[in-house]
């Protein structure tokens, strides 16, 4: 058998899975215990504080079904990962993305 700095090479190589392996399933429970958090439902004072919006604003969107919501014996409740969802609904298109479509405006309405 091969021999590395005085260990075995089986021996070395064996440490090193076992060390993959831990590492591995300590990643894959982070990775679960997130998405449940993810799946946790927050009451409107959660989702306020969380989307940085006024409960008003929020009882608003709701009303208007702009926002995905629960309601249950008259409370609204959200999941957090749905939160995320609509928050990158709304994302604007960067200067660079936006640049030519500015152009062809500019070319369009020539005077």
């Amino acid at each position: 058998m091969p021999i590395f700095l005085g260990v075995e090479l089986a021996e070395l190589l064996n440490g090193v899975r076992q060390i993959c392996s831990e590492e591995i399933s300590e990643l894959l429970q982070k990775g679960i215990t997130q998405a449940k958090h993810d799946d946790e439902f927050r009451d409107m004072d959660q989702a306020s504080v969380f989307l940085k919006k006024a409960k008003q604003t929020l009882y608003a969107l709701c009303s208007s079904k702009s926002i995905l919501h629960f309601s249950k014996s008259g409370q609204n409740y959200f999941k957090k990962q749905e939160l995320v969802e609509w928050i990158e609904s709304g994302r604007k298109s960067k200067k660079k993305e936006a640049q030519p479509n500015r152009l062809l405006f500019t070319k369009k309405n020539k005077i």
